[in-house]
């Protein structure tokens, strides 16, 4: 087993949040050394799968340029089953993820799956058109029920006690840059399905058996068998599924996530429910903080995701909503409630009385993105926050420091003579303006001509 994967992971989630760290791995213990930390969700909305898919990444540019350096690229697919194309993730999803990484590497990047249907990995590709991939992107299409596992301790099941369970070892290893890139859906046992559960209930290995039947690994997740045969009832799954999905996540954890509402499944998902045009996505470093936003998304009381809220327990994310900035539009607009499973009462019934949620995700935001923006940038800030702008070269150079003040909640115009700090026009070129606040972290690109 490798475990250092989990080492990179807590560290990316440092870097993420900015922080100033001492080189080397952090242990993943140190929660306390990243409690106070920050994470950043990117939230974009359109009208286009591909392009929004592409833009959710662009604020982590660097830092992905950075985190894959050196490493295999995985994106991992979130296909359940054929015949049902909205429980799948879209092949332009994929081209629009594609097209951002072929802009960092020239590697050939993998997309991976193994599902828990009969069916497995290869009949998906198949059937939702991934096999075009391979001759576009230079990709390779991967089951990873074909791979080596590795084998851990601590799952609990009801009749069984605590067993090991062998986990795909693709997932464990370091080397290796694992993208979770899911679709939001509501779920039959897990109350909705989003970037962390997309990694960990693919984890179970069950080697080249594709019969429902002989899925044992998986089995264990729910707490030894799929269906309890004496409580019968969806509150046995969804409790040993919060126990043993965390544990997994010590081990199988996505460097980065992607999660795809462009088209959600409401109901009984994640297979069969019914389509919801959201028409949004969201990305981050952290998946715990990217899964909090999502639910919100979907008008879920996150009290009900008990099995994120135990792997941020552990240290792998925030949860914590006063810790998670969101870098695009406040989300209120945005949140359409999605229609349970049929069976969600069910699920819920050994959590007790649900919490309220309580968050207000806000952000600063910038009123146009024009590329060609000329000195003059309208803003809003949600609410008033001591603020810092500047401006900076592409390379991150300061030029300028506009504002480091507090800055009162509305709009406001931000304007730039093209002079530095010493009262010089700067060159011709491209520069960086970039808003910091408790209210978020943003850039805009400004071009200045003579």
């Amino acid at each position: 087993m490798d475990r250092s994967r989990r080492d990179f992971v807590v560290r990316m989630l440092a870097g993420a949040a900015g922080a100033a760290l001492a080189p080397g791995f952090l242990s993943f213990a140190a929660r306390a050394d990243i409690a106070a930390l920050r994470s950043r969700v990117s939230f974009v909305t359109g009208t286009g799968r591909r392009q929004m898919a592409y833009d959710a990444l662009k604020p982590f540019r660097e830092q992905i340029r950075t985190a894959i350096s050196g490493k295999q690229v995985i994106l991992k697919a979130n296909n359940v089953s054929v015949g049902y194309p909205a429980c799948a993730t879209h092949v332009d999803t994929l081209r629009g993820l594609l097209d951002f990484f072929k802009e960092m590497t020239t590697q050939q990047i993998q997309i991976a799956e193994a599902p828990a249907s009969y069916q497995g990995a290869t009949a998906t590709f198949q059937e939702y058109g991934y096999a075009p991939l391979a001759t576009e992107y230079n990709v390779k299409l991967v089951d990873w029920n074909t791979s080596t596992y590795s084998e851990i301790d601590g799952i609990q099941t009801l009749y069984r006690g605590i067993l090991k369970m062998r986990i795909i070892e693709p997932l464990t290893n370091s080397a290796n840059f694992i993208v979770s890139v899911a679709r939001m859906k509501t779920h039959w046992t897990a109350v909705a399905t989003l970037s962390v559960k997309n990694i960990l209930m693919c984890a179970p290995w069950n080697g080249n058996s594709t019969a429902q039947s002989n899925q044992v690994e998986r089995m264990k997740m729910h707490g030894g068998q799929w269906w309890d045969s004496v409580n019968n009832n969806n509150d046995f799954s969804n409790r040993y599924l919060t126990l043993n999905m965390p544990t997994v996540a010590k081990y199988a954890w996505p460097d980065l996530a992607f999660v795809d509402g462009y088209e959600g499944m409401e109901g009984d998902g994640p297979e069969r429910g019914t389509p919801v045009a959201s028409r949004i996505a969201l990305a981050g470093f952290d998946p715990v903080a990217v899964d909090r936003i999502g639910t919100e998304l979907m008008g879920i009381n996150p009290f009900y995701m008990q099995y994120v809220k135990k792997c941020a327990d552990l240290g792998l994310g925030n949860w914590d909503c006063s810790l998670i900035d969101v870098l695009g539009p406040p989300i209120g607009s945005y949140i359409k409630k999605y229609a349970m499973a049929p069976s969600f009462a069910k699920q819920v019934a050994w959590m007790g009385a649900a919490q309220p949620s309580v968050c207000n995700y806000t952000t600063v935001s910038i009123r146009s993105m024009s590329p060609e923006q000329r000195g003059s940038i309208p803003i809003v800030m949600p609410r008033t926050t001591y603020s810092r702008i500047s401006v900076t070269d592409l390379q991150g150079r300061p030029v300028r420091t506009l504002v480091a003040h507090t800055i009162p909640e509305g709009r406001h115009t931000i304007t730039w003579d093209h002079c530095d700090d010493s009262g010089h026009r700067v060159p011709a070129g491209i520069y960086i303006m970039r808003i910091q606040s408790r209210a978020g972290d943003v850039r805009q690109r400004i071009t200045v001509g003579w």
